[in-house]
């Protein structure tokens, strides 16, 4: 399900004094489990549930035109920054990127994605999407991403979550219109309530 979005973080995806509504642990870093960032920079860390990911081979690898965001192999978060890629394969309802669960999977998954951080405003995605691959092929809405504040050269993030999927469910990220330039990947498992079990599939 689509959770929210959050405009504007800029540079500061994890920066932890920068307050983050949607990260479910608290600590102000967004992809505390694992990121995939696009690019010449490309920086990744597959989370210990996510088996296998897939990127398009449609990417391009960034320009000191686009935002300079955090660079996350740097410690402590938020002292660094590289400029950053994207997605770019154009289209209609085109998977921009995928992953498959495995190992133990927590119950409750949120995945963010950023854009917005070009040098042109006009190669942004007008739609995005979550879509199950085989299995149940459950879906999100799509959410619409064609408003001014989705399109103002200031990195957004959304955020979906992902409930209750088996080890092998396989989950894609599609979008549509621009150059569907999506431009980092970013998992943070969501903590259960207090005093619930936390369920492990």
């Amino acid at each position: 399900s689509y959770t929210g979005t959050q405009f504007s973080v800029g540079s500061a995806w994890r920066t932890a004094s920068l307050t983050k509504p949607f990260d479910p642990d608290e600590d102000n870093v967004i992809g505390t489990d694992g990121y995939y960032v696009i690019g010449n920079n490309q920086r990744t860390s597959r989370p210990r549930y996510v088996a296998s990911w897939w990127l398009t081979s449609s990417v391009f690898p960034g320009s000191p035109g686009y935002a300079y965001i955090d660079d996350p192999a740097v410690v402590p978060p938020g002292t660094a920054t590289n400029y950053s890629g994207t997605a770019n394969p154009s289209g209609t309802d085109v998977l921009v990127f995928s992953f498959v669960l495995g190992g133990t999977v927590p119950e409750h998954v949120r995945l963010g994605m950023m854009m917005d951080g070009l040098d042109n405003a006009g190669y942004n995605p007008d739609l995005v999407q979550l879509k199950e691959i085989g299995g149940g092929r459950q879906r999100t809405a799509p959410i619409s991403t064609a408003g001014g504040s989705y399109n103002d050269r200031n990195p957004d993030w959304l955020f979906f979550d992902v409930i209750n999927f088996p080890v092998g469910s396989e989950i894609g990220v599609y979008s549509s219109g621009g150059l569907n330039t999506l431009q980092v990947f970013a998992f943070d498992r969501v903590p259960p309530p207090a005093g619930s079990v936390l369920t492990i599939r």
